[in-house]
């Protein structure tokens, strides 16, 4: 199995649902590819971070966004034809 490969299987493996000759094979990969491991680690971060931020309270207040942040964002935003 390639890096490639592993993106295919990632949310079954990190929902555990990844059996059989699939997991030997994708577990063989991580277990020396410390990028891929990374990528599932931050991908495990993303999924944690999107539940948080639903299941945060309605009250809870976000500071404004930077009106520069703002600017340089949509400064990088390639322009139409």
């Amino acid at each position: 199995m390639n890096c490639r490969q592993c993106t295919e299987f990632i949310i079954e493996y990190v929902e555990g649902d990844l059996a059989g000759e699939t997991r030997v094979a994708f577990e063989g990969h991580i277990s020396r590819c410390p990028t891929c491991v990374r990528y599932i680690d931050t991908y495990r971060e993303t999924i944690a971070l999107g539940r948080q931020a639903f299941s945060a309270d309605e009250e809870v207040v976000f500071e404004p966004i930077p009106e520069e942040l703002v600017r340089a964002i949509l400064a990088s935003r390639p322009l139409k034809d």
